[in-house]
């Protein structure tokens, strides 16, 4: 668990590189004092009010917590193929969330919880991710998770059915302005 200085440097990091990134700058990635354990995913999702603005996340990295929040920031403010790039002019209106992820575990259906577990599905070389709290804004059941999550992957909406299909569930600290 991160203490709340830690995450508003954590989150300041993001804001800052992805300033950086829109203006042609390079940010200074330093989280100094901030102890973490492992080599955790780090997801970034910005809005833009209440929409959806870009979100990109790895599920694991080998780098310093401080480059992987700076790099995934700016992947999702740049990079996100649902959304144009992030332009200069909405850099005020920006709000940010910064998910860290446990380690990914394989698991059965019955082990899921929506709204507390992220759930991953793995089938025929396809894969997709879901964060917890996505279920849980979006109000769905498991099954609807599940369907959506085989949609996102590109996969029929019952594959998770499938003996052939993976599911890995991770619990994630969320936090944001």
């Amino acid at each position: 668990m991160f203490s709340d200085s830690s995450q508003k440097k954590i989150l300041q990091t993001a804001e800052d590189a992805i300033r950086a990134a829109v203006s042609g700058g390079e940010p200074a990635a330093s989280l100094d004092g901030i102890e973490f354990q492992g080599s955790p995913g780090i997801f970034v999702t910005i809005r833009k009010g209440r929409e959806l603005r870009g979100c990109i996340g790895r599920v694991k990295t080998d780098q310093q917590l401080a480059t992987s929040v700076a790099d995934v920031a700016v992947e999702s403010a740049m990079s996100d193929p649902r959304f144009d790039p992030v332009g200069e002019d909405e850099l005020d209106g920006l709000s940010y969330e910064v998910t860290v992820l446990s380690e990914l575990k394989l698991v059965e259906l019955h082990e899921i919880e929506v709204g507390r577990h992220g759930v991953q599905i793995e089938s025929g070389g396809c894969r997709a991710i879901f964060l917890p709290q996505v279920a849980a804004e979006e109000g769905w059941s498991l099954d609807e998770m599940l369907r959506h999550l085989c949609r996102k992957a590109g996969l029929p909406d019952e594959a998770w059915r499938s003996t052939d299909a993976s599911l890995y569930a991770f619990e994630a600290e969320v936090f944001g302005n």
